[in-house]
Formats: C-alpha cells, structure tokens, sequence
C-alpha cells in the first residue's frame, strides 16, 4: 500500500455489501503495534515535524496527520504527551468519531511500556 492513502474496498456477501476503509499505516516507522515504547521516547517525539502520542496505553506516531487534522494545530498538543483524555473527550468539546479512531488505529507504531 502506498504511504499515506487509504484503500477502500467493497465485498459483496451472501449478507450484503460491506465497505472495508483501511486507515494509512506508518511502515516507516521501526516497530509494529507490538513494540514496547516508554513514556521518555515518547516525551522526545514533541514537535510538529516529530510528533508521537500515547492514547489508551498506545503508542501513535501522528506526523503523516497532522496537516489534515480536522481541527488544525489542536492535534500539536497531543506531541510528546499522554493524549488520551485529550482524544476521548475531542478536547473537551465532545467525542471523535468512529472515522476518527479508525484514523487513529492506522498510525499505531507500539504500545506503551
């Protein structure tokens, strides 16, 4: 899958039609969803040219989103911290979506250690 698109799918059952998003991954980055992270790696990643998070004890490397988070720079304060009140309460200011976390599930790199 080329970086940074996301593939659609249609799949045509005896049960109906069912779409598949997948979100972009980030293949680039060393690890898989299975590589321990600590808090003082994620602490170094803080910038909007670097930017790691934690959200529910996952480790998400947000660069590739950045530029087309909805809510612009908002996303920045998630660099380098643990974001996930931050991510489950939209800021305070409601609830992401199910589109949203699917986003999110895509940029996983590790989970926390």
């Amino acid at each position: 899958m080329l970086a940074g698109f996301s593939m659609f799918a249609v799949i045509v059952g005896a049960l109906g039609v069912y779409l598949i998003v997948s979100a972009p991954q980030n293949d680039d980055v060393l690890g898989s969803e299975e590589r321990g992270i600590s808090m003082a790696e994620v602490a170094l990643h803080n910038s909007k040219e670097d930017c790691w998070t934690v959200i529910d004890g996952k480790v998400y490397e947000l660069n590739s989103f950045i530029l087309s988070h909805p809510g612009g720079d908002k996303i920045l304060e998630a660099c380098g911290v643990d974001a996930t009140e931050k991510f489950n309460t939209q800021g305070g200011e409601g609830f992401h979506s199910a589109a949203a976390k699917a986003i999110l599930a895509g940029l996983q790199i590790g989970t926390l250690e």
